[in-house]
């Protein structure tokens, strides 16, 4: 009996600046589990409904509505690579309690709701005050991924605060998360749960700082086995004493600057799992 895999593209709308790079990983994935003989189709995140012949579904899926489907597939005993509920787990109003749980090293990070009409209770204590006067502050939506230039924006005084906190609200946007700004050097990684495979870099290419990638690895596996990821990047602050800051990870990021590395760990990945369900022989 053929076992049929989905692979689930993700919308445009969830791709900001990488809907090429989304779609050539999703892909390649599906290609290499080809050339080890499995049968593979390609659906769109809104195309899932109906009858669903797959057992086995890899998804780049962000939309509630896809989200939602792909939880009614897994009750059913289909496995999901990554599953619904990890993909949940890395929106911020879940993602930062969850990782703050966990010991996670993160910046100095609060929810504020603008909804209630008062000034939100850290700024009012004087947390946001006094994270402005020791430098930079970011403020980010607090449930997705950014998908709009506006969605994440740093501020540098209260009077920036106030006015971004305004259209925050006029967006409907009122669940807002505040950071205070971590000193040091970006690091964007990439990884597979459940493989040796893990990828790290500067994106500016000037950065000459020395990183402890085993400190790295260790803390960005700590965070997917916290939110339940199987395929996962994200991005850390290596600060200016060396310490390790994770200041965001996602579910199925592009793999854009080790696509080719990383396609056969991926594919294992989602082999182990369908492998541990039964639904695929060892």
């Amino acid at each position: 009996m053929t076992v049929l895999f989905w692979g689930v593209r993700r919308h445009p709308r969830y791709s900001p600046g990488h809907v090429e790079e989304d779609a050539r990983i999703l892909l390649q994935t599906a290609e290499e589990l080809g050339r080890r003989g499995y049968t593979v189709e390609i659906r769109d995140e809104t195309d899932l409904s109906g009858d669903v012949p797959a057992r086995i579904i890899f998804t780049m899926a962000q939309s509630p509505e896809g989200i939602r489907r792909l939880d009614a597939l897994q009750r059913q005993g289909r496995v999901v690579v990554n599953s619904p509920e990890s993909i949940r787990n890395c929106h911020r109003n879940r993602m930062i309690p969850l990782l703050q749980a966990a010991g996670v090293p993160l910046p100095v990070s609060w929810f504020v709701d603008l909804r209630s009409g008062t000034p939100p209770s850290p700024l009012s204590a004087g947390g946001g005050t006094q994270a402005l006067q020791a430098g930079r502050l970011w403020v980010k939506r607090g449930d997705v991924h950014a998908t709009d230039p506006g969605d994440v924006v740093a501020v540098d005084d209260a009077r920036d605060l106030e006015a971004v906190l305004e259209q925050f609200g006029r967006r409907g946007l009122y669940r807002v998360l505040l950071q205070e700004h971590v000193p040091g050097d970006l690091v964007k990684f990439y990884a597979v749960r459940g493989t040796p495979f893990f990828f790290w870099y500067f994106p500016d290419s000037r950065t000459r700082r020395s990183v402890d990638s085993g400190a790295l690895r260790r803390w960005a596996t700590r965070a997917a086995e916290v939110l339940g990821l199987d395929v996962y990047g994200g991005d850390a602050i290596i600060t200016p004493e060396g310490s390790v800051v994770i200041i965001d990870v996602n579910d199925w990021p592009s793999f854009a600057p080790c696509v080719e590395e990383a396609v056969s760990f991926i594919v294992d990945r989602i082999l182990q799992r369908a492998q541990a369900a039964g639904l695929i022989g060892s």
